[in-house]
């Protein structure tokens, strides 16, 4: 597996640190490995406005995140959600995301 961020989701971020910022994980299809994954992180890295602060048992992730999981059909529809800029992260298997990269590399050339 491999997760891929979008750059600019920190510069999109920093713009204003007080304002909520969701945070879109492309994932895989429901009853698969990745979404419950995906879901896992998404928790992890999200601490929504107003939650209790971390040492209080509330989120302990980036204030004022709101990270979610959505559902794709997997690899090949994540790697083109994050190319359409419609998800922040993705996440990927590792040989799919170097054939994607050396494609991408080839057309460049």
């Amino acid at each position: 597996m491999f997760l891929t961020l979008v750059p600019g989701f920190e510069s999109a971020y920093a713009e204003d640190e007080a304002a909520p910022r969701y945070l879109r994980i492309s994932a895989g299809q429901p009853g698969g490995v990745y979404l419950p994954v995906a879901s896992l992180i998404a928790n992890a890295i999200s601490a929504p406005p107003g939650a209790p602060a971390c040492e209080n048992g509330g989120a302990c992730g980036v204030p004022n995140v709101i990270a979610v999981a959505e559902a794709s059909e997997g690899s090949l529809d994540n790697i083109a959600a994050l190319r359409a800029g419609d998800v922040d992260l993705a996440l990927v298997q590792a040989d799919i995301a170097a054939a994607a990269e050396e494609r991408a590399d080839d057309a460049a050339a």
